[in-house]
């Protein structure tokens, strides 16, 4: 459940509420934008008396030039205004600890040792590791932590950022009407006094300068500029004395902020798993959705509309963020998020003065982008591959949730690899070997859960209701859908070397010609394959392989002709092929079930990443403690009414005429019309064991006992 203030819980429930929303949209996201990059303005370190020096330190060097070492300057523009974490450095400690140099020399004169002892104010707090920093981490693994452009020079005592210090941003011509600069949330330092200036090309259009700032994340609209290519920061006065300035964000968004008087209405749609027609969902990757309408009073929507301030930035990808809100006995509105997606296609009608549109979450982005690279990788865990997925699709991993379950010893995957496909698709495939559930949450993180989540998490009722708290509900009995026997089949794969995986043929021969390199793209007839080698076969003279790129699914050889005329040869790969070997089906099944009710048998869809006989015994018990009772989902409705603050997976209480059951969330539908309705969908809760202490109901192929992890 989301965080909320308690005058917010009471706001919420209280019969008389008032409700509102807003919906914020973001013209020119960086999420999208591929022209935008962030580089360092910089000099060396400069002390009081304005000599150069640069200040070294051991494994935490921070480099000259606008080079930190820690410093990541393209996070400036990702859209994210939050660090990962507290991050330590040796800012003052370096000028008390470690060498100072000029030019490579060691250059601790008496000035600077004066300096160092006089001018350093030795009540000033200093980092201590008491728990809650972090050390910056490696190279590999700082693009997955939100840490920001950091200058190259140290503020003195007064708090004055010697030499020029910030950043340049660059991006495709646009059209701009505010900034934002964001400093360092969790340490909570930030510009006090700096300039921005704006730029069309060499062309200086605008200059805004800021003095005595006291925010962390600062914004401010400006006069319209047209044809801006970049914008400068220059950092003049920081928040504290001896810190390097640090940058989390500098972007020139056109975002804008639509209330209830000028919200028509929305329906938001959020789904942890999809349940066609009450099936089992085997598996599931599911996206969030919104509908939504605005007023369009001043025609600003209008594509032909030259004087609106969003000309030629009514399209798709546009990101929104939809918020619900509530009057609190504070007289103030707090709001809580419910969904961050990125928009369809524009309908902006010429006889009507709404334009709506429909938003999809991030997941759906992923539609839009292929992996292209995967190779045959031996015994990562899923918990391995939904990461390799994410980061391949370009998500940091501070945009993601992994389920650690998916790290353990049967999610282990001896041989796993992708055709050419999208990074939905390969979250598909995962999602399904390993009956996992893949959605993104109110804050926009994508979960991966798996299948046995609600066994051993969300265990306590977030919210009880009560008959009187809600419209409606349903949990009938659903009979023709019970699934009381199901079978999973595992794929486990052997390896073969040295086998010819590709060839061209002697009837269609490739040709290249004369003094040229060629490069040639091949796909494998059957998949996977690994350790490839293509060569010329049979051998042609002056003509050979010089290169080649060659994935599980195919890829590209390089190859060179020194003849001095054009000649046919033959593209010939050995490399290992896999083939499935040892199949195994493993059955769970309920006898009680099947003796009230009749066999109701699921045959679980095969696939390659599925190949451990444990896993799959895990995954037919987990389905059937679920799916092998009649009484299954659970609709609630709320007209006016529901709790907006509630997540997919929440626990819930539903009091009717004749129990209490628990259910976990599973869907919501959320309306808002100038007031708020809404539509939960419930999972019912299994505790019960369905393994019994001679096995009966866990069965194989040849009747063997199969002993879950």
């Amino acid at each position: 459940m989301l965080t909320t203030t308690p005058e917010f819980d009471t706001a919420i429930a209280a019969n008389a509420r008032k409700v509102t929303a807003r919906i914020k949209i973001n013209y020119t996201d960086a999420f999208l934008d591929t022209t935008i990059s962030a580089d360092s303005i910089g000099t060396d370190f400069l002390l009081e008396d304005a000599s150069d020096i640069i200040i070294t330190e051991d494994d935490q060097a921070l480099k000259t030039e606008g080079n930190n070492r820690v410093s990541q300057n393209d996070q400036v523009v990702n859209g994210r205004s939050e660090t990962t974490h507290k991050w330590f450095s040796f800012e003052i400690e370096n000028l008390l600890n470690n060498m100072i140099t000029q030019d490579g020399q060691d250059i601790i004169t008496e000035d600077a040792v004066d300096f160092i002892q006089t001018e350093v104010d030795f009540e000033q707090p200093v980092n201590r590791l008491d728990g809650t920093w972090h050390f910056a981490p490696s190279p590999e693994a700082a693009n997955f932590n939100e840490i920001g452009w950091w200058g190259d020079a140290v503020s003195d005592l007064n708090d004055v950022v010697p030499g020029d210090q910030g950043l340049v941003v660059t991006f495709s011509a646009r059209r701009v009407t505010s900034f934002q600069v964001v400093g360092d949330d969790k340490r909570n330092e930030f510009p006090v006094d700096f300039t921005v200036e704006f730029y069309a090309g060499a062309s200086l259009e605008g200059t805004e300068t800021i003095t005595t700032n006291t925010l962390v994340n600062y914004s401010q609209d400006i006069t319209p500029l047209t044809g801006i290519t970049s914008i400068e920061l220059h950092i003049t006065l920081w928040s504290d004395p001896y810190k390097v300035p640090k940058i989390i964000e500098l972007v020139t968004s056109v975002f804008e902020t639509y209330t209830s008087t000028n919200i028509k209405d929305f329906t938001v749609t959020e789904q942890r798993e999809i349940s066609n027609n009450n099936s089992v969902p085997t598996g599931n990757i599911a996206s969030n959705e919104a509908d939504l309408s605005i007023m369009n009073f001043d025609r600003r929507f209008d594509a032909g509309n030259t004087a609106s301030p969003l000309f030629g930035l009514i399209k798709p990808n546009n990101k929104v963020d939809i918020e619900i809100g509530v009057l609190t006995s504070s007289g103030m509105f707090e709001f809580v998020p419910v969904i961050t997606g990125w928009s369809g296609g524009w309908n902006v009608p010429d006889n009507a003065i709404i334009a709506s549109v429909r938003v999809r979450d991030r997941l759906d982005i992923l539609n839009q982008s292929m992996i292209t690279t995967s190779t045959v990788i031996v015994d990562n865990t899923f918990l391995d591959w939904f990461e390799l997925v994410l980061n391949d699709g370009g998500l940091a991993n501070t945009e993601f949730n992994i389920d650690p379950v998916l790290d353990g010893s049967i999610y282990v995957v001896p041989f796993g690899w992708f055709n050419n496909i999208t990074h939905r698709k390969a979250l598909q495939i995962l999602a399904e070997s390993a009956s996992a559930a893949v959605y993104v949450d109110r804050s926009g993180l994508i979960q991966v859960q798996s299948v046995d989540y609600f066994e051993v998490n969300n265990l306590d009722s977030e919210l009880s209701y009560n008959r009187s708290d809600y419209m409606d509900k349903s949990n009938q009995p659903i009979y023709e859908n019970i699934v009381n026997k199901i079978s999973v089949t595992t794929q486990p794969l052997e390896k073969t070397t040295s086998q010819t995986v590709y060839q061209t043929t002697s009837a269609d021969p490739e040709t290249i010609l004369a003094n040229s390199v060629t490069e040639y793209e091949i796909t494998f007839r059957t998949k996977p394959i690994s350790d490839g080698v293509p060569t010329v076969d049979p051998p042609v003279a002056g003509v050979t392989v010089t290169d080649s790129d060659l994935f599980a699914w195919g890829g590209t050889v390089e190859v060179t002709n020194t003849n001095a005329s054009s000649q046919d040869f033959r593209i010939k790969v050995v490399g290992s092929t896999y083939a499935v070997e040892g199949q195994k089906t493993i059955t769970a099944l309920d006898q009680d079930s099947i003796d009230d009710n009749g066999t109701f048998f699921l045959n679980y869809k095969e696939n390659d990443f599925l190949q451990n006989n444990n896993l799959a015994g895990k995954i037919a018990n987990t389905l059937l403690k679920s799916f092998k009772d009649p009484q299954r989902d659970l609709t609630v409705t709320f007209s006016p009414g529901g709790n907006p603050a509630l997540e997919n997976t929440d626990r819930i209480s539903i009091v009717d005429l004749y129990s209490t059951k628990e259910y976990n969330l599973i869907s919501q539908r959320i309306k808002y019309d100038g007031g708020l309705s809404m539509e939960q969908k419930g999972r019912v809760t299994q505790t019960t064991v369905m393994l019994t202490e001679t096995g009966d109901n866990l069965i194989t192929e040849d009747n063997l006992f199969i002993v879950l992890e």
